[in-house]
């Protein structure tokens, strides 16, 4: 599964791209736009070619801006179900610390919050360590969030995503929302 990092840079990327190719087409509307206001040229000409120009590259934007916006949610919705399947139970990363589970002796607090240590980066085990603490009404005070942070994070993203292509030509919504120095940058930079 790809870091959280390289995921973020990877729907910036796209964005940005996006946004950029967005852009030109608002400047061939803009030029348009002057053409026909220029006075230059008769109104038959405008009517029958300039207008209708406009009219296209209009929808071209609505429709480049709804592309888009769908490639980061299936980008976003993708890296949920990375991330969800990652949750997923395991028996790969089972550890010899299930051999104490299953031989029947009654494990105390002490037990389980050592075998929680021991086991913290693993969470297949952490789940089965807590699960037995369920099970048995022993407190460990460790609780198993999992993914659901970096789910909601990544949801985040793809509303700012949106909104960053809604306002594709003004940069500075895109810097506040995406940018390098802001709070998502910063939430997806510190890999767990």
């Amino acid at each position: 599964m790809k870091t959280r990092s390289d995921f973020y840079d990877e729907v910036v990327q796209e964005v940005r791209g996006s946004a950029d190719g967005i852009n030109k087409t608002e400047s061939r509307i803009a030029e348009t736009k002057r053409k026909i206001n220029s006075g230059v040229f008769a109104p038959e000409y405008i009517k029958q070619e300039l207008q209708p120009e406009v009219k296209r590259l209009e929808r071209k934007v609505f429709n480049d801006k709804d592309a888009a916006a769908a490639r980061v949610r299936k980008m976003c919705d993708d890296y949920i179900e990375e991330l969800r399947a990652d949750e997923e139970l395991d028996p790969a990363a089972l550890t010899d610390d299930i051999k104490l589970l299953q031989a029947g002796v009654k494990l105390t607090e002490r037990d389980l919050k050592t075998l929680l240590s021991r086991n913290e980066n693993n969470g297949t085990m952490t789940q089965i360590l807590l699960r037995y603490a369920g099970e048995h009404d022993i407190p460990t005070d460790v609780h198993y969030i999992g993914n659901a942070p970096t789910i909601k994070l990544v949801n985040t993203l793809a509303e700012s995503a949106q909104t960053a292509l809604k306002w594709s030509q003004n940069y500075q919504v895109f810097d506040r929302l995406l940018g390098a120095d802001s709070i998502l940058a910063a939430s997806f930079g510190g890999d767990e």
